[in-house]
């Protein structure tokens, strides 16, 4: 067996060549290995072009306008439906072209959502897909539009049928009407086979590693130039290899025909390596899926089980040794369905390494097998009956099967105590489940073969055809994920974070902030000279040059304002230089008398700094200019450049001024004011907070507050700076105030912010976290980036907050939080599995405690 996670995504820097490579030996540009196909079949390209559907069946396009599509978008009108232009084709049904394991996406162009059209003469091109053929096999086409009605963490896109197609990799053209399944209508799609000119393959980009085998080494992800098609690859020196090892018989295994296993597509070498390509499997993990569903429903679960249990019941028949599929070996493809990948179904075997155990397979494995005694039956498909058993009793309920934090007592739990199963599940799956896990393999259901556990009732109603076919429809479809599966941290454990926090012993952000805090920006240093009085000069308007100067009465000299910044593309007025000029030189005796004679619109941005008047006041809190600027027109709520709107609220905030944070709460609006209480949270500023509260600032954000095109703000430049522009992490700027509380573990905090109406099951996404010293981003020793203030607490330790949470409504079975731009890092599920158990186990005990209560009084 090899312990590789398998088919992952990319998520390491490109593998670089330290020294030249001969072209024969070249790993990038290795050389395909003749095979015998099947019926004479000679390995080329597929070119498949959907041209255009006919009586589709889609909801009502009516709820579009309900949803921000006007009637400007819409064109005109034909029989078919609303013809939209190609500007709006998202809104158009799209498809996924599905053949060996490989799968492709291609939305329609133009056309009607019911007579979509996807080719056109002119954009053939665009439209055609290229399959890499080795072998004959079924083209699938799944037909889907985007779900209108579809909220923040629902399935987003509609099922609309499918259609299939056998080729005929012959030497013309094949063109169809293939009638649509599961639905109404049918898509005329034409196909053309291509055979290769050359044996080579070549990638249009250097690999990425994404995933390690103990046993085979590093597994890297390449894209197929002539295809783009992408590939999980594993590069193996011949060397290493057994004597007499027949690499080609690795791809006429039988294991590679069930449609629920990923199939080793082809092999290439080079003088002194063998190369193997899987299709690239990019719906991710299942288990990361469970981790943040917390749990899976029924139907959905049950849908797994059934395509689980197809897949080893072929490996049952074709390959009777195998028995330890773990949670990374199973995969969801682009559809949603399972796909198992695992290099042990090679049983290659490579010299100079050595076996090491994997402590992820101690949740899953038999007790037979786990006991390793010579008395151990030797027919282990019993075995892969527990291991089914056991995945399906996480997915139902969250945990594995006789978990302890123990992994000794994991493992006596596993030998020897009896299963402990919810009463809250229905009896059925009760039954099933005590069936699985029945400790004495004989007594086993499953142990006369698959069909005894097909027949169970647990299944009824489930055609296993339609199974075996993949023709059911996950009612899960998930994006490409970017993802590795983690099984264990790297280095420190939960604990080992806990102790580091308090080994640093308190530490508050007010002493961050004052370490971080210029007084003053240096572009706002005074002009004038130590003996000068800034109550000498006035401001004078030239009216030959039609400019104003600065003119000292003492001195009798003259001081010519000029802008700043003179190559900027948009200069203020002349008034708003003079003004800039006055706010420079910390002439402040002369603003009133300026604003009175002049006409000066204060909401610009100061040449000699990135701030407005407004803040630039605010920050050398100025409380009589504050009010000034105010009652001439200034706007709190100003955004220019990249600064967030409300910054001399935050200003204030940051400074500790109550008094201004009392007159510019009120001249705030809605988002600005909660990011404000966030501030004031971080700096645990307990009076400011209560300031806050009390003039009516709301203590979370809604969905629609955070920025629609993705960026990341810095949590102390307060929009001073560039964002990083397609940073797939949540703006600081909107971290709840009670994560923040949590996260601090300030208990008075987070009593006052709930006590408000703070919802104690916030989500939030992409975490930092405060260390002696300053503000540390997304410390690396942190899991807990994502998630809800319960799990927050309960990772750092703090038993106390768990309990408050709880006792507030905390629900410790929410899943995830889902933000549409992101998608949350694995946590450790080594460490997922202890912090659930702890949550529950507290939970439980409050629960016991406030039912004692009750029945007291």
């Amino acid at each position: 067996m090899t312990d590789l996670d398998p088919l992952g995504v990319v998520h390491s820097p490109v593998i670089r060549r330290r020294r030249p490579i001969p072209e024969d030996d070249d790993p990038y540009k290795p050389e395909i290995i003749p095979v015998a196909l099947q019926n004479g079949l000679e390995p080329g390209l597929l070119l498949v072009r959907i041209h255009e559907g006919l009586g589709l069946s889609v909801p009502q396009y009516k709820a579009a306008l309900e949803h921000g599509i006007g009637p400007s978008s819409i064109t005109s009108q034909s029989e078919g439906g609303l013809i939209l232009p190609y500007s709006n084709h998202d809104s158009l049904p799209h498809a996924t072209l599905e053949l060996d394991g490989s799968v492709f996406a291609v939305n329609a162009t133009s056309g009607t959502r019911e007579n979509p059209v996807w080719s056109t003469e002119l954009r053939n091109r665009i439209c055609e897909k290229k399959f890499d053929i080795f072998r004959a096999a079924e083209l699938t086409i799944r037909l889907y539009a985007r779900n209108l009605d579809h909220r923040e963490g629902s399935q987003d896109v509609l099922f609309l049928g499918y259609a299939k197609m056998n080729p005929l990799f012959g030497d013309e053209v094949q063109t169809e009407w293939l009638p649509i399944e599961n639905g109404t209508g049918k898509l005329r799609v034409e196909v053309e086979y291509v055979k290769n000119k050359t044996l080579r393959i070549e990638t249009s980009r250097k690999p990425r590693c994404f995933g390690q085998s103990r046993r085979l080494g590093s597994v890297a992800r390449i894209r197929k130039s002539d295809s783009y098609r992408c590939y999980a690859s594993i590069y193996i020196q011949k060397a290493d290899l057994p004597p007499r090892y027949d690499v080609m018989q690795a791809l006429l295994l039988p294991a590679n025909n069930s449609p629920f296993i990923a199939p080793l597509k082809f092999i290439a070498q080079t003088r002194s390596q063998f190369c193997l390509f899987w299709p690239f499997v990019s719906g991710g993990h299942l288990f990361y899926h469970l981790q943040r569903a917390r749990r899976f429903h029924a139907d959905r679960a049950r849908l797994y089980t059934a395509e689980i249990l197809v897949a080893l019941e072929w490996l049952d028949e074709v390959d009777p040794s195998y028995h330890e599929l773990k949670p990374k070996n199973i995969l969801l493809d682009s559809v949603g369905h399972v796909v198992v990948c695992d290099l042990g179904l090679l049983h290659l075997e490579t010299k100079n390494i050595e076996t090491t155990s994997d402590s992820a397979a101690v949740d899953y494995l038999a007790p037979e097998l786990l006991a390793g005694n010579a008395s151990a039956p030797t027919n282990t498909a019993p075995s892969k009956w527990w291991t089914l058993g056991a995945f399906l009793y996480e997915m139902l309920t969250g945990l594995p099967p006789f978990y302890n934090e123990n992994e000794e007592q994991r493992c006596r739990n596993i030998l020897s105590e009896p299963l402990v199963v919810s009463r809250l599940l229905p009896e059925s799956t009760q039954d099933f489940l005590n069936k699985l896990l029945t400790h004495k393999p004989d007594d086993r259901l499953g142990y006369k073969g698959a069909s005894e556990i097909k027949a169970h009732r647990y299944f009824d109603g489930l055609n296993w055809d339609k199974v075996a076919r993949r023709e059911y429809e996950p009612e899960f479809k998930p994006h490409e994920l970017a993802m590795g599966f983690r099984q264990e941290r790297k280095s420190e454990t939960v604990e080992t974070v806990q102790e580091m926090f308090s080994a640093w012993g308190p530490f508050t952000p007010v002493q961050r902030a004052a370490q971080r805090d210029p007084a003053v920006p240096a572009a706002v240093a005074s002009h004038h000279v130590a003996d000068e009085k800034p109550e000498d000069w006035e401001l004078v308007w030239q009216r030959k040059d039609q400019s104003f100067y600065f003119y000292n009465r003492s001195t009798k000299t003259k001081k010519r304002i000029v802008a700043a910044r003179p190559y900027l593309p948009k200069q203020p007025d002349k008034t708003q230089v003079a003004l800039g000029a006055v706010l420079n030189n910390k002439y402040m005796h002369l603003v009133p008398t300026m604003l009175e004679e002049y006409s000066v619109n204060l909401n610009f941005q100061l040449d000699f700094t990135t701030t407005t008047p407004l803040d630039y006041v605010t920050e050398l809190q100025e409380v009589d200019m504050v009010r000034l600027f105010l009652a001439n027109g200034a706007d709190a709520n100003l955004e220019h450049g990249y600064t967030l709107g409300g910054r001399p609220l935050l200003s204030a905030v940051r400074k500790g001024n109550q008094e201004l944070v009392q007159i510019l709460v009120r001249r705030t609006d809605r988002i600005p004011c909660t990011r404000a209480l966030g501030h004031a949270v971080s700096k645990q500023d307990t009076p400011i907070v209560n300031i806050l509260l009390a003039n009516g600032v709301k203590c979370d954000f809604e969905e629609a507050d955070r920025p629609q095109f993705h960026s990341s703000y810095s949590e102390f430049d307060m929009g001073v700076g560039s964002p990083n522009v397609g940073d797939p992490s949540e703006p600081e700027e909107y971290t709840p105030a009670l994560v923040r509380a949590v996260n601090l573990g300030d208990a008075d905090l987070v009593r006052l912010l709930l006590a408000h109406g703070a919802n104690v099951n916030i989500g939030y996404h992409d975490l930092s976290i405060f260390l002696p010293g300053g503000f540390s981003p997304k410390f690396n020793r942190m899991f807990m980036e994502c998630g809800r203030p319960i799990q927050l607490a309960m990772e750092l330790g703090q038993e106390d907050l768990v309990r408050l949470l709880l006792e507030n409504g905390a629900d410790i079975d929410l899943a995830q939080p889902v933000w549409r731009h992101h998608d949350c890092k694995m946590i450790p599920r080594a460490d997922y599995h202890q912090l659930t158990a702890r949550l529950r186990s507290i939970a439980a005990s409050v629960t016991h405690g406030i039912m004692s209560q009750r029945v007291l009084s």
